[in-house]
């Protein structure tokens, strides 16, 4: 190049390289990272005076592109000390990374070379067109490692890089280019060679703005590669595109060759074809998913085993096994995260409210949790999978979520885990940490995701056949209500006319007036149970503001009478809650029957009256044996199933279905050898009522 703006421009671009050099060598920074940057600066700077064409000082062409193609060669080397070196798999990612993108590279070499073996063409000029190849797959490469930097080198990274990836991207973009027309053209175009200079100096000021902010590399990690398939499936795209189009470059080089006066039409026609081709491909949904299922099965390996975890899951969940089906989610769910305790808590919908319905291993208490507690809220607001101790480390990531006491409190509980069902909470579950402790990742979050939904499946399936079965035992138990029914009429009428007889022809005055009165009462509660059946098919009463002191002291007055080891405790002033005054008293004789024959004759049963944020709260409590967790979630409150002799299963149920038709709710509290303890929680009453005394509590005792 004779020209004098070439050659100044040229010998421009040297000097700002060779400062380059100097700077980067002055720096104080690791003498590794500097001696990386300044070697491409300094080869940079040969490489701009050999191209300068100074005066006595001509440089052949073939030499311009070797010293060309080690410049290209020294930056990829300095992009490839980016990578940092992965300490679990003990080899350096950057000898992976290189190894996989020059493996294609090489084979696209040996195709392009193999006519001129086979020609027997002379080493020098087959040199020349390797080095010419080289110049264009270098730049792809860079090209390669800078896309792969700035997604996964993360954000402080990505600031630390970001001007040597656009400078240097720059750079290599238009060497490709130039490389490119070259193969093309048979020759250098004096227009991008220029143009090349300029941009080299450019550039210059963009590749030392970064290698400043690189300078306290050595104190602190490098840029991290993270595997993920969506990168992978970028990266796999730009490696293929790029070698799809240097093989059409070296194809159109040949057809340039031995074409003759057609060579110049084909080269261009496949071009243009090759480009139509390559958009297609990469537009086509079908190929991309191929590839990455490609990428997913050979480039990737998982901690789990996917379909060894995923059929352990079914078969537990499937297999016929005495424990019931929430203790099979259980367990199926903490073994996936090899975790020995979990508890499964499920929504009551008529309670608004989730019990413990299954425990494994897992330590109490196990308290409900209500529906507007700020836990579920977080679930219906996020349907994320709660990590305890990311929430105690870093309680910014999870919002305004306040966990419960009983959860915190404990420091073996790991997950919280929600199981969605048709978009809404069916429950939630919680786990312990594992046997071996490890930090959540995504992989474990995926995984747990898609168990809960499928069990969360099972779950909602397995209620709504208890419900058919409930509904079944109840259409059965009330068909044989009704024959006793009609049963009971009979037996009415038939006394009613051996009364009338009896009144006619009876012998003695003394026995027939004993009779009388035998008859008369019991064809009186015959009569008064047919009207309360009667009453029950009219419209239910409606609930109305009751002062709940004086309904106690009734029900008390009542019970004293046969006996005697019941006692009262109520707030001074009155208390108002809505209720249906002749079913709240239902409900508390049907309670304080039970709790009397728990306790025994030797026994206790207090009644009790107090007031809990705003909502008056009546409980009936027992010393007797007590309950234990399962008997109340399972058996308590399940229609037809007694445990006395000649009981019928109804009173508890029947208990919890009038406590629910008020709109209050029933709650136990029971441990063996401790008692037991239910509780109603009524909706409060006007609070507009006279108040008196300043409020204490008064107790009525055994009299």
């Amino acid at each position: 190049m004779s020209d004098f703006v070439g050659t100044a421009i040229f010998g421009l671009c040297s000097a700002t390289y060779l400062i380059l050099f100097v700077l980067s060598m002055l720096a104080r920074t690791s003498a590794l990272k500097g001696w990386h940057f300044a070697v491409p600066c300094l080869i940079t700077a040969v490489w701009s005076l050999s191209a300068a064409d100074l005066p006595g000082l001509s440089t052949p062409v073939g030499l311009q592109d070797a010293v060309e193609l080690v410049r290209n060669g020294g930056w990829m080397f300095f992009l490839l000390t980016l990578w940092r070196i992965d300490a679990r798999a003990g080899v350096s990612s950057r000898r992976v990374l290189a190894s996989r993108a020059l493996a294609p590279i090489a084979l696209i070499l040996v195709v392009v070379l193999l006519p001129y073996l086979y020609n027997l063409r002379s080493a020098i000029r087959s040199a020349l067109i390797v080095v010419s190849l080289l110049n264009i797959i270098l730049p792809v490469i860079c090209l390669l490692l800078i896309e792969n930097l700035l997604r996964t080198g993360g954000t402080p990274g990505r600031w630390e890089i970001k001007h040597l990836c656009l400078g240097l991207g720059t750079l290599m973009t238009f060497t490709f280019f130039v490389h490119s027309d070259l193969l093309l053209q048979g020759g250098i175009n004096q227009t991008f060679a220029e143009a090349h200079g300029l941009i080299t100096i450019f550039v210059a000021p963009l590749l030392y703005s970064s290698f400043h902010r690189l300078q306290n590399w050595q104190y602190r990690p490098e840029v991290r590669i993270t595997a993920s398939p969506k990168p992978a499936l970028y990266t796999v795209a730009l490696v293929g595109s790029g070698s799809y189009l240097l093989l059409m470059a070296a194809l159109s080089y040949y057809l340039h060759d031995i074409g003759g006066r057609w060579g110049l039409t084909l080269q261009i026609s496949l071009m243009v074809a090759a480009l139509l081709v390559m958009f297609v491909s990469l537009t086509s949904t079908q190929i991309k998913s191929h590839i990455k299922v490609l990428i997913l099965k050979n480039f990737f390996t998982y901690r789990y085993d996917y379909r060894e975890e995923w059929l352990k899951f079914i078969q537990m969940m499937s297999a016929a096994q005495p424990s019931s089906m929430e203790i099979r989610i259980v367990r199926a769910i903490a073994d996936l995260m090899n975790s020995p305790a979990g508890g499964l808590w499920i929504l009551q919908r008529q309670d608004d409210c989730f019990f413990v319905d299954a425990v494994w291993n897992l330590a109490g208490p196990h308290p409900p949790v209500r529906m507007d507690s700020p836990l579920i809220g977080f679930f219906r607001r996020t349907c994320r999978i709660i990590d305890v101790e990311e929430y105690r480390k870093h309680p910014e990531r999870y919002g305004d979520l306040l966990l419960p006491e009983w959860i915190t409190d404990r420091s073996t509980v790991w997950l919280i885990v929600p199981l969605l069902h048709r978009n809404d909470i069916l429950g939630f579950m919680v786990i312990d940490h594992a046997r071996a402790r490890h930090p959540l990742d995504w992989e474990d979050r995926d995984l747990l995701s898609t168990a809960t939904i499928q069990a969360a499946s099972y779950l909602a399936e397995e209620m709504t056949a208890e419900e058919l079965r409930s509904a079944r035992r109840l259409e059965d138990f009330n068909r044989q209500f009704a024959f006793v029914v009609h049963d009971i009429k009979n037996v009415v009428g038939q006394m009613s006319l051996m009364l009338e007889n009896a009144k006619k022809f009876g012998d003695n005055p003394e026995f027939q007036k004993d009779m009388l009165e035998t008859v008369d009462n019991s064809v009186g509660r015959m009569r008064a149970l047919l009207e309360q059946l009667s009453a029950q098919r009219r419209q239910a009463p409606t609930a109305r503001t009751l002062e709940l002191v004086a309904i106690l002291e009734k029900v008390l007055t009542h019970w004293r009478k046969t006996a005697t080891n019941i006692s009262l405790q109520v707030p001074t002033r009155p208390v108002l809650a809505v209720a249906v005054e002749p079913t709240l008293i239902s409900v508390l004789d049907l309670l304080v029957d039970n709790a009397l024959s728990a306790a025994g004759p030797n026994g206790s049963v207090e009644l009790r009256l107090r007031i809990d944020a705003d909502r008056p709260i009546i409980e009936v409590a027992d010393n007797g044996p007590g309950m234990d967790e399962t008997f109340v979630n399972k058996e308590l409150f399940r229609p037809l199933a007694s445990t006395k002799s000649n009981g019928f299963g109804i009173g508890a149920y029947q208990t919890r279905h009038l406590v629910r038709e008020m709109g209050a709710q029933l709650e136990v509290e029971t441990a063996p050898q401790k008692g037991t303890t239910m509780r109603i929680v009524l909706p409060r009453g006007d609070m507009a009522t006279p108040t008196s005394a300043p409020e204490s509590t008064r107790e009525s005792s055994q009299g």
